[in-house]
């Protein structure tokens, strides 16, 4: 089959399951586990392997370094300073709560190079503030995600 019309069926696929009221997660594994077996003429053991040999590389052991250098910079207050001082700065402003944690986020994903513990981190300071001072939940966990890239 031509990757013209796998890609025709992939998609018809997951159109499908959406249309069917799955939810996108669930829609897109189901639909890429169908593909590999459908399509990739490898043997089933070969996709634990990869899977294994991608979760032992030595970049995914930074991950959780990261989600712990973010927690012992919570744990000692330098974050909650970092997000004071630009809730200081942009007082002023309409959404400042959601502007300084984006601004102090940014800084964070940039020093420590990880959005993931940017996210991480700013999640357990910043949601909680944001969530006394009346803002949706679903904003709130949205700029707390991006803001760290």
């Amino acid at each position: 089959m031509s990757l013209e019309w796998m890609s025709l069926v992939i998609l018809g696929g997951l159109i499908l399951l959406l249309a069917l009221g799955i939810e996108i997660a669930p829609a897109m594994g189901i639909v890429a586990g169908l593909g590999l077996i459908l399509f990739v003429n490898q043997p089933m053991d070969y996709f634990a392997r990869a899977a294994f040999d991608i979760m032992n590389s030595f970049t995914f052991t930074a991950i959780p370094l990261f989600v712990f250098m973010g927690t012992i910079y919570a744990t000692t207050g330098i974050v909650g300073g970092l997000f004071r001082g630009a809730e200081k700065l942009l007082g002023s402003l309409p959404g400042s709560l959601a502007s300084a944690m984006i601004v102090a986020n940014a800084i964070f994903g940039a020093i420590s190079g990880s959005s993931l513990a940017a996210a991480a981190t700013f999640g357990r300071i910043c949601f909680p503030e944001m969530e006394k001072a009346g803002y949706d939940p679903k904003m709130s966990l949205g700029a707390i995600a991006i803001s760290g890239t």
